[in-house]
């Protein structure tokens, strides 16, 4: 059995669905770094700019890295 636990200084976060989908809402308006990491391969970031009212569609793609 394992577990992981985040610590954020802020009220913005989600887990994904079983099928890898996630929906972050509540966000003010403003530009923001968006974070994502995945227990085999790795974390990766993405820049988002967010407008009042408005919906962004934004996906992350992770793949194995290659083995040397």
């Amino acid at each position: 059995m394992g577990a992981w636990i985040a610590v954020f200084k802020h009220p913005y976060f989600v887990v994904t669905g079983r099928d890898g989908t996630f929906e972050l809402s509540g966000l003010p308006p403003g530009k923001f770094t968006v974070a994502a990491w995945h227990e085999k391969f790795g974390s990766q970031t993405m820049e988002v700019e967010v407008e009042s009212g408005a919906t962004l569609e934004k996906n992350f793609i992770f793949e194995p890295k290659e083995e040397e």
